[in-house]
């Protein structure tokens, strides 16, 4: 009887820098549209994709008065720097 191997342990992401620019449209009828840039990190659970992250970070950034924001620009990169063995020079 051949017994199969076990399940190879997902490895960790790491953590991830965003930055998330936004519009919020004006609510008040003022015609004053504002723009607006967030930035920080976010570490995935195991199971995470890169779209559940920019979901997360949209809902965050949901206004007071519960404006939606339309997303203007979106990135998400390994927060990590390459080794020095990497860097040409």
């Amino acid at each position: 009887m051949t017994v199969p191997n076990p399940p190879t342990p997902i490895q960790p992401h790491g953590s991830y820098h965003f930055i998330f620019t936004y519009l919020l449209e004006d609510q008040s009828g003022a015609q004053q549209n504002r723009l607006y840039s967030t930035s920080g990190l976010q570490t995935p659970g195991p199971w995470q994709t890169r779209e559940d992250l920019f979901r997360h970070i949209y809902t965050a950034s949901v206004g007071e008065d519960g404006a939606l924001p339309i997303p203007v620009f979106f990135a998400l990169e390994p927060n990590e720097l390459p080794a020095a063995r990497d860097v040409p020079g």
